[in-house]
């Protein structure tokens, strides 16, 4: 009984030896504000009733670091993809890929030429 309760007190010690120095820098950084903000200014996205989430069609705007890490101009077109204006007509016959993916895909940090795609 008494090596359970010495256990017992030893796991609660190291956890509040790991929890309490989290909790004070979590604190130091929301009273400093020196988090990267939480929203994307200007906001590119908005709900999708089928996708969850979705591009503003027509939106751009300069997204930027708080930080000055990175300050890119993007821009959607009118399709919801960023990407200059393309219509669905090919009159040329080229061939023409879609690319879909996470944030690496969309590359909001770099401008558009820059981007893998």
């Amino acid at each position: 009984m008494t090596t359970l309760r010495k256990l017992l007190s030893r796991l609660l010690l190291v956890g509040l030896g790991v929890a309490c120095p989290l909790l004070m820098i979590e604190g130091a950084v929301r009273l400093l504000r020196i988090a990267p903000p939480a929203d994307l200014q200007p906001p590119l996205w908005a709900p999708h009733p089928y996708m969850g989430w979705f591009h503003v069609p027509n939106r751009g705007g300069v997204v930027y670091s708080e930080y000055g890490e990175y300050q890119s101009s993007v821009h959607i077109n009118a399709r919801g993809l960023r990407d200059r204006e393309i219509g669905y007509d090919n009159p040329t016959g080229a061939y023409r890929i879609l690319v879909l993916g996470d944030s690496f895909a969309e590359a909001l940090q770099v401008p558009l030429e820059t981007t893998f795609a």
